[in-house]
């Protein structure tokens, strides 16, 4: 539901009128704000502005946000020039509440805080660099994937393939780096704010990152066997095989790789504009969905070569392997 500001900011006027005649402290909790997708905007901005009395403004001895997101702070950063210096001095970020009782007004005092406030704060689990099943747990939507892997290849599919050299050409990393914060905070992304190679960067990062390779390290032998299997028996008994051993994997994994070679079939089916065939393809993601789990970098450098070959046909072959498997899928 959409909420008039206007009266949202005169009822936190007439709450607080009589506090703020004296110096005061203000804190502004922030959580979960962009992952409802309440935004500030300019509009927001300026109607605050107007409305608030000067009081509110001069008598502000400080002003702590508790857990910014990034959009918080690239919307303050936009506004900076249209707000005094002064203002700016008083204005704080806090990313737990326990950082308050650190700041002098709050010492030997009890900030009382809403309990979903405090919740916010407690250790959540990763999205990058946090298992897979434990994400789709955490994820907020109601997905049955995690909220980097839905969007990214949603994007994608939409964006991006037509684009040359995507996955092979590196996206402004600055960027990647705002992207992965907005997705590990939970935040409500609108990748049409971001080019499709540092959408595609970020999808990459998420996968490295992974603990396990989504193809599993109990599965790395015997998905390397398959490959003797191609070349001595064809395509055939390669599919059937290899086919089995997908079905053996954990769900989230299934569907993980479902929509991951949804999209890498319908780019190689463009590589013609895109110059991203499927041996191009298997070289960039190879590496990433099927490594040994031994430490020994020698060991996954001698069958690197038949790891990209392995994953080069399971994307020319992926109506038979992955895009019959599921109704994950239908969704794209």
């Amino acid at each position: 539901d959409r909420v008039d500001i206007a009266i949202l900011i005169l009822y936190f006027i007439w709450k607080l009128d009589m506090v703020v005649e004296e110096e005061h402290v203000l804190i502004v909790t922030n959580s979960g704000m962009d992952a409802q997708g309440k935004r500030a905007n300019l509009t927001t901005f300026l109607q605050l502005k107007e409305l608030l009395p000067r009081k509110y403004k001069k008598n502000a001895r400080e002003v702590y946000i508790l857990h910014p997101t990034t959009s918080t702070k690239m919307f303050f950063r936009a506004f900076r020039p249209f707000v005094s210096a002064s203002f700016w001095r008083k204005l704080h970020y806090m990313s737990d509440p326990s950082e308050l009782y650190r700041k002098e007004p709050f010492k030997g005092r009890t900030i009382l805080l809403p309990e979903d406030v405090i919740n916010f704060s407690r250790p959540k689990t990763k999205i990058f660099g946090g298992p897979l099943d434990e994400v789709l747990v955490n994820t907020p939507q109601g997905w049955s994937l995690p909220q980097v892997i839905h969007q990214s290849v949603f994007h994608l599919i939409l964006e991006g393939l037509e684009v040359e050299g995507m996955f092979r050409v590196s996206g402004d990393m600055k960027k990647v780096a705002i992207l992965r914060d907005q997705f590990e905070n939970g935040e409500d992304v609108d990748l049409s704010n971001y080019d499709t190679h540092t959408v595609a960067s970020c999808f990459k990062m998420y996968l490295r990152m992974l603990p396990e390779p989504l193809l599993t390290f109990n599965l790395y032998q015997p998905f390397l066997n398959t490959h003797e299997t191609y070349i001595k028996e064809g395509p055939e008994a390669w599919i059937s095989e290899t086919f089995q051993l997908l079905s053996s994997l954990p769900e989230a994994n299934q569907a993980a790789l479902q929509i991951l070679f949804l999209l890498l079939h319908k780019l190689q089916a463009k590589s013609d504009i895109n110059k991203m065939n499927a041996k191009n393809l298997s070289i960039v993601f190879g590496p990433t969905l099927l490594y040994s789990p031994t430490l020994d970098p020698k060991f996954s450098i001698q069958n690197s070569g038949m790891v990209n070959e392995i994953v080069c046909w399971m994307i020319s072959h992926a109506t038979c392997l992955i895009l019959d498997r599921g109704a994950v899928v239908g969704d794209y």
